[in-house]
């Protein structure tokens, strides 16, 4: 998450953040994309050591994925060809440049005064970073931003908003004018290949839009159509690279652990709002990619590793599995997760949301009205990484849920789900 010490100012210590050397980030981006380009081999190890079996998590990912997922048909074999003869690294066809260069624990500094001076900084870096990964992998995709969801609640201290740093990246005021400060003469458009950003919601309701007055230039899961019109308007005024339209969510998820100053959350609850919220991404026409964080919950250290108040021993409870690799419910929901909304017209909308693998797979809607049996409202025949839509008569007191192709030949349930009221 943070730069090498090497290209910052800072002393010793776990968090380098301060002052960036453009370029020797530039040098650190292009080693970076020299070594995963796809044809750079390690050096041999000094003895045959015997095939490692694969780990926990390759076995997570698999039984998440369903059996069609390619990691256990290709993992073992490629882990156990490394140990007995080194070859090419693989190729990483997707990079982003740096991590949540709005947020004061990442980059330093954010401000001077009452001015934000991380955009600033953040704009050489991917000046100068951007080229040399290039130089090195051409037809990589370099992802910029990677910004934070929010900035702080005081203006000159803390982050900066996710709005108001791409506005000053792109050299432009608040109205999209163009800046004529020092730092923005001979402005160029800042490159790029994609916008990537964190849209995390604090653990409150995706819907839940950031307020004018008191989170001006936020953005949440349900502010995204405001960053794409940023992003669209930057473009069109030549302030960034075209390829900058289109969203990457790198970073999305919701905590089942208490977080200081945030709601706690039940695992149903997270299994639940994760589907509406990549609903809400869908909606979005430049988003193109939705990454949840994480895979598994990241225990705390047996020591103190942050100055944050909130996980200070890097505590993070956002995955679909428990610290010791037990599942959550979002482990089952992430695979086949639905959603459901009230519309107009007494109808409600289906949103359904598939991981199961390639192969047209066989989905059934079932809807129960209070304690009737559970009755098919729908069927689905679609591929097993899609998503669908589906409209039907709304009922009062009516629940949800999917059936789905599990383990075994048999059919497993969907967590049920009530719908919500469309835009609350």
């Amino acid at each position: 998450f943070w730069a090498p010490h090497w290209a910052t100012d800072d002393a010793p210590g776990p968090r380098a953040r301060t002052d960036i050397d453009p370029a020797a980030y530039a040098d650190f981006a292009a080693a970076v994309a020299r070594r995963y380009a796809g044809d750079f081999t390690p050096p041999a190890p000094p003895a045959d050591a015997p095939p490692p079996a694969p780990s926990q998590d390759e076995e997570l990912l698999d039984s998440l994925l369903g059996p069609g997922s390619p990691f256990r048909g290709s993992i073992g074999p490629r882990r156990a060809a490394a140990a007995q003869a080194p070859g090419p690294l693989p190729r990483v066809d997707q990079f982003a440049l740096y991590n949540e260069p709005n947020h004061q624990a990442l980059l330093l500094p954010q401000w001077s005064g009452q001015t934000p001076v991380s955009p600033q900084r953040y704009r050489q870096m991917v000046q100068a970073a951007y080229p040399a990964v290039k130089s090195v992998s051409p037809g990589a995709a370099v992802l910029i931003g990677n910004t934070s969801s929010t900035g702080g609640r005081r203006r000159g201290a803390g982050s900066v908003a996710p709005l108001e740093f791409v506005r000053e990246l792109a050299c432009v005021d608040s109205r999209f004018r163009p800046r004529t400060t020092p730092e923005c003469n001979g402005f160029q458009a800042v490159p790029g290949d994609g916008f990537a950003h964190h849209p995390y919601s604090q653990n409150e309701k995706p819907s839940r839009r950031s307020s004018p007055r008191t989170e001006r230039g936020d953005v949440r899961i349900a502010d995204l159509p405001v960053l794409a019109h940023t992003l669209d308007r930057l473009v069109k005024l030549g302030r960034l690279a075209p390829g900058n339209r289109a969203i990457h969510l790198t970073e999305f998820g919701y905590e089942t652990e208490r977080v200081p100053g945030r709601p706690t959350i039940s695992q149903a609850t997270q299994a639940r709002w994760l589907t509406w919220a990549e609903y809400l991404a869908d909606r979005v026409p430049a988003v193109r990619s939705f990454a949840q964080f994480l895979l598994r919950d990241q225990a705390k250290a047996p020591q103190r590793v942050s100055d944050s108040t909130s996980r200070p021993f890097g505590e993070f409870s956002t995955g679909l599995l428990r610290s010791d690799g037990s599942e959550k419910i979002a482990a089952r929901t992430f695979q086949a997760g639905l959603f459901a909304e009230r519309r107009r017209g007494g109808r409600t909308l289906l949103y359904g949301r598939l991981r199961l693998g390639p192969g047209v797979k066989t989905i059934v809607v079932q809807r129960r009205v209070g304690r009737q049996a559970w009755r098919r409202v729908a069927r689905v025949r679609a591929d097993g990484r899609a998503t669908f839509t589906r409209t039907v008569r709304h009922r009062g007191a009516a629940r949800y849920r999917l059936t789905y192709p599990g383990a075994r030949g048999r059919r497993a349930a969907g967590l049920p789900v009530t719908p919500v009221l469309a835009g609350r």
